[in-house]
């Protein structure tokens, strides 16, 4: 405290959930089991009349601990697809916690000349925001301003790689615990006559977005 001889501070946590340290740098707990609002106060050594305090939100943690979906496969895979005409593609996922939980699906079909540098620029990539079945397609690794809505309407979104098919796509209900989306893909002159790698990566509400995993391979006539 400021004009104190003894200016040492005092931290103190209500409930005693998580930990502090001496300089008032808070620790949660691994795992939260509650969403739940924790009171740190901060007193003189010297008078602890003289105080203040600060309140912090915990949110529930998934159970387990705050771990990504992991990416299963894609279909078709290590096959021929037409670069004129759509293709479906169900892109699938497990959740080590929930699978119902997985909120994001990102994928990226790129040149394999890339080997494992997932590159956005150039690719056929987007995402899938569970909220609003809402598609965004990535145009030289940026988001377009305006998504679609899968399943509905009759707005094709591009990139000058590929074309999404939004009418005719769909996020697919969870079957055996495992997550899958349809997207019907079709893929322009620039990727004629290349293998394509396929990445997948997603995430669920409290977790991070998981690592970029490749889950297949496929050749464009």
């Amino acid at each position: 405290m400021q004009g104190a001889a003894n200016s040492a501070i005092s931290w103190s946590l209500s409930p005693q959930v998580g930990t502090i340290d001496r300089a008032g740098k808070y620790f949660a707990p691994a795992s939260v089991t509650s969403s739940q609002t924790i009171r740190v106060t901060a007193a003189s050594v010297a008078d602890s009349s003289k105080f203040d305090t600060s309140d912090l939100t915990l949110q529930r943690s998934a159970p387990g601990g705050l771990r990504p979906p992991v990416p299963v496969s894609v279909a078709p895979n290590r096959a021929a697809v037409s670069a004129g005409g759509f293709t479906d593609f169900t892109f699938a996922f497990t959740d080590p916690d929930t699978p119902t939980d997985i909120r994001q699906m990102h994928f990226v079909i790129q040149d394999a000349a890339r080997a494992t540098n997932v590159q956005l620029a150039g690719s056929c990539a987007g995402l899938v925001y569970y909220y609003g079945d809402l598609l965004f397609v990535k145009d030289d690794g940026t988001f377009e301003p305006q998504p679609s809505g899968l399943g509905v309407g009759t707005a094709n979104r591009a990139n000058s790689q590929c074309t999404v098919d939004t009418k005719n796509s769909s996020r697919v209900e969870t079957v055996d615990g495992i997550r899958r989306f349809r997207l019907r893909l079709k893929f322009n002159s620039a990727f004629s006559g290349k293998p394509l790698n396929v990445f997948l990566r997603a995430k669920e509400p409290l977790s991070a977005v998981g690592a970029w995993q490749q889950v297949g391979t496929i050749t464009v006539q």
